[in-house]
């Protein structure tokens, strides 16, 4: 289906644009959650059945097949395009060991969690149940002026962390960026930087939102990134994409900043 979809493009002058081609979106979710072998591997290392190390080593085993099974007939029709080949990961990190050469890219997908502490927890159960993580349909039930006001003030508090983790996740995944033969993968990352649900109401206020964000943004900037969004939510279906202040400068740094972390 990908072949056939590349070549239509093609023919109507749209592959010319591309940057990049993913196989598939998180690919470690439908994998662990869809591939009977890696289910029962998976199951065998959570009662004991197999090792940890030699689970790990089977488990990249069965990625790279699977990697390779999905990304070698897309890569053989854009090959003569010179369009990099993407693995979209999410979670996982052992990038060198579950690719081949025929990869490119890898897209980091780093969403977490907002750190809470005991204050923040009380705070939330104001807002209702499942806040702050609630999914979208959730989200509507929430008390959404407490949910800004409790978000804002946790951010406060747990700032330096949540940069903290930023820098550790990205530093983290650069490590694991060369495989066995010596080439080195192109990092990008184009979900970021979380939270991974967020309710788009005048009734919450974006600021914290924002400057955590672009903060994780000039983060990354000083990385061997090779490119970066600046918000999961910096799309046209929210309202944060009318700010054009911000995207402007965002990018603007991102493209402009020296990096400052070698490999």
């Amino acid at each position: 289906m990908w072949v056939k979809a590349l070549q239509l493009l093609r023919e109507d002058g749209v592959l010319e644009r591309a940057v990049w081609i993913a196989p598939m979106n998180e690919v470690p979710n439908f994998v662990q959650g869809s591939v009977a072998s890696v289910i029962t591997l998976r199951k065998k290392m959570a009662n004991g059945q197999v090792s940890k190390s030699d689970g790990a080593t089977e488990l990249n085993t069965l990625f790279r097949r699977i990697n390779d099974y999905m990304g070698a007939p897309i890569k053989a029709e854009i090959a003569k395009d010179r369009i990099p080949l993407s693995y979209c990961s999410n979670g996982d990190i052992d990038y060198a060991g579950r690719l081949s050469d025929i990869y490119d890219v890898v897209d980091l997908h780093f969403m977490p969690q907002l750190i809470e502490d005991d204050e923040d927890k009380r705070a939330f159960l104001k807002v209702g149940p499942g806040a702050p993580n609630g999914n979208f349909q959730v989200l509507e039930t929430f008390d959404l002026k407490a949910f800004s006001k409790a978000w804002e003030d946790a951010c406060r508090r747990h700032y330096p962390a949540m940069l903290e983790r930023v820098s550790n996740f990205f530093n983290h995944a650069l490590e694991h960026m060369t495989l066995p033969s010596g080439k080195r993968l192109q990092a990008i990352v184009t979900e970021c930087y979380g939270s991974l649900e967020w309710p788009d109401s005048q009734d919450v206020n974006w600021e914290w939102y924002k400057r955590y964000n672009a903060d994780a943004l000039r983060i990354v900037a000083a990385m061997d990134l090779t490119g970066a969004s600046l918000s999961n939510f910096g799309e046209p279906l929210f309202t944060l994409w009318n700010d054009t202040g911000w995207h402007w400068a965002g990018n603007n740094y991102f493209r402009t900043a020296p990096q400052l972390i070698s490999e």
